[in-house]
């Protein structure tokens, strides 16, 4: 069973929107997911953790 989820929206500079497009296609996952990891990665730093690859 998944956790709960919320549904969200940003905007976000078209540049930075096709930078993570791209990113998410080289890494062969999607931009949500990207996104996801970069902010569990921010938040991890935050609290002095280790980031995932």
């Amino acid at each position: 069973m998944r956790a709960p989820r919320k549904r969200t929206g940003l905007r976000i500079p078209m540049d930075l929107n096709t930078a993570l497009i791209l990113e998410a296609e080289k890494r062969e996952m999607s931009k949500n997911a990207l996104m996801v990891k970069i902010l569990r990665n921010w938040l991890k730093a935050k609290k002095g953790g280790k980031e995932d690859e």
